[in-house]
């Protein structure tokens, strides 16, 4: 065999390798398979830092939780025990400042927090569909009310300082 028909045999030896190659590797593309399942996952990014994960909270319900660059947690989602979906925003301290939920009866609430982590202000919609905001100081303390009945009537109730009702309107 000559030098030509070498390279040429060669040649075509390379050229039916490279098929079986991408012939298995798309094969193995189309064999994905249809459900991964894992007690948790974690995300990171491309040098290898831990950006989310996924598993159970320690009373069992499922969380995800996004974290941001320096790896403080920032966001999370999760499922209590007792069924109620959860959404909390943390600040770069990782106290929690907003978080939205549903009770298992149905009823939303978003609660803001200030950077002490105190109740400052909660809008909730009961089960009935009546909503209600609440207002509270720098010590937690409720300071105004307000809510609305079925009747369509509306209270608006102010606190002192002690929680001691001061003054209001039906």
């Amino acid at each position: 065999m000559s030098g030509g028909e070498w390279m040429a045999g060669l040649a075509v030896v390379v050229v039916l390798a490279a098929v079986a190659v991408a012939y298995a590797v798309g094969k193995a593309k189309a064999a994905a398979p249809e459900e991964v399942r894992a007690q948790r996952f974690v995300l990171v990014d491309a040098a290898g830092k831990v950006r989310a994960s996924l598993g159970p909270t320690p009373d069992g319900g499922p969380a995800l939780v996004l974290v941001d660059e320096a790896g403080k947690a920032r966001a999370g989602l999760g499922v209590s025990a007792d069924g109620g979906p959860m959404l909390g925003l943390q600040d770069r301290d990782e106290k929690v400042r907003a978080s939205l939920g549903v009770s298992p009866d149905g009823s939303p609430q978003l609660v803001l927090r200030d950077e002490n982590e105190k109740l400052r202000a909660t809008l909730t919609l009961s089960h009935d569909g009546l909503p209600s905001l609440v207002l509270a100081d720098e010590k937690g303390v409720e300071r105004a009310l307000l809510v609305m009945h079925l009747d369509g009537s509306q209270d608006l109730l102010l606190f002192d300082e002690s929680g001691k009702p001061i003054a209001g309107l039906p």
